[in-house]
């Protein structure tokens, strides 16, 4: 497992990953895990790189991993722990079913953040007057976010913010 740099693991009932990936696979840089259903954490990788974590509803934690630049978070609504990723500067988020986002944005500090979300919760965010959604990624360097009724919806809805130098453009679609 030393040279083993990228692991798919799909419609797996694990709830933890084997001691022997995160020990062993000393040069695992892409960590692909979907459709574990039962998994609770990601955690201890030192040489983990670009983690995407998709349909796993039981995941709570993500930590302790030094070298993690970018992660994607699919459909994850259990994950409420992001912590020890000194390098993270990259998410990407994707939930047309949260109501809010999550709360571990706020202590990341991320360069750039791209968020595929509900057309509600777009428009919480375009309203960037320091409430509580806008609070949670105000800090971001770089925010795409883009508001979707379905997965299947193509029109145009987005939000594009830039800290600095400062821009802001919100765009709501033409039905809205």
């Amino acid at each position: 497992m030393p040279a083993l740099d990228v692991v798919t693991i799909t419609g797996c009932k694990l709830r933890y990953l084997p001691l022997g990936l995160v020990h062993h696979a000393t040069a695992l840089r892409v960590l692909n895990l979907r459709n574990a259903p039962h998994l609770i954490s990601v955690e201890n990788f030192p040489s983990l790189v670009e983690l995407t974590s998709a349909d796993n509803p039981k995941l709570q934690r993500i930590s302790n991993s030094p070298r993690l630049r970018h992660i994607v978070v699919i459909r994850c609504p259990g994950l409420k722990v992001v912590k020890d990723l000194q390098s993270l500067r990259s998410v990407i988020w994707k939930d047309l079913d949260a109501d809010a986002l999550p709360e571990y944005l706020r202590e990341t500090e991320l360069n750039k953040l791209d968020v595929y979300c509900s057309l509600r919760l777009l428009k919480l965010i375009s309203l960037q007057d320091g409430s509580y959604e806008w609070e949670k990624i105000q800090h971001v360097q770089l925010l795409k976010a883009y508001g979707k009724r379905s997965t299947e919806d193509k029109v145009d809805r987005h939000i594009f913010y830039t800290k600095d130098p400062y821009s802001f453009e919100a765009d709501m679609g033409e039905d809205l």
